[in-house]
């Protein structure tokens, strides 16, 4: 299933891509997809998982920060604010109480009805630093407009391929830094269902992503 969910990444930043050159004449586009192409995605992977790997240990697993090692999870969850922001960080929830059973490469809606480990709520998780080309744009992207549609820029098609493509390249990113930490001892010592997968949204947007299965 994760080799399937490698191929969906990849597919999803080839044909945003594929639009985004549509529109490459563009200034702020050309600059932003210069930025994006700057992406080393094997030093990023590497990097978030030291810092995944450190908090495991520090928060994750240690039960003096209340962790309960008697609680099993479903699912680890990490949430960030924004990707109009530089240098995101990107909280870590376990969840002991749900249904993530669904074994599906689309974001999916998790619904309400799961609950939090304890202790292991909004804690460290990693910093995502691929998405701070978008908070340097210098332009209002609900204000000014694109081409001659008429529509703020965050709501055309260009943008919307901008963002796909953004997040599929950083998706990518985890899914390969998790493809390490589930190798280390630290990830042994998360008490967990046999059927556990790790997740990730943007806050507030509705469905989650999959980005690893276990």
């Amino acid at each position: 299933m994760n080799g399937r969910l490698k191929e969906y990444f990849e597919s999803n930043i080839i044909t945003s891509e594929e639009k985004i050159l549509e529109n490459i004449s563009i200034e702020w586009i050309a600059e932003i997809y210069k930025n994006a192409k700057l992406i080393n995605r094997h030093t990023e992977a590497d990097r978030i998982f030291s810092e995944i790997l450190t908090n495991c240990n520090e928060w994750w697993i240690n039960e003096t920060k209340n962790i309960n090692p008697e609680e099993k999870l479903y699912c680890i969850f990490f949430e960030y604010d924004y990707i109009y922001s530089e240098n995101l960080d990107a909280v870590a929830y376990g969840i002991n109480i749900g249904d993530f059973r669904k074994l599906q490469l689309e974001p999916y809606d998790i619904g309400l009805s799961y609950d939090f480990a304890s202790g292991f709520y909004a804690c460290p998780g990693f910093t995502i630093k691929t998405f701070s080309p978008l908070s340097n744009l210098g332009i209002d992207i609900w204000e000014e407009t694109l081409l001659e549609n008429g529509l703020p820029i965050a709501y055309t098609p260009e943008w919307e391929a901008i963002v796909k493509y953004y997040k599929n390249i950083t998706y990518s990113i985890v899914h390969n830094a998790l493809e390490l930490f589930v190798k280390t001892d630290a990830f042994q010592k998360i008490n967990k269902h046999d059927s556990f997968q790790l997740l990730i949204q943007e806050h507030d947007m509705g469905e989650s992503q999959p980005v690893y299965f276990v």
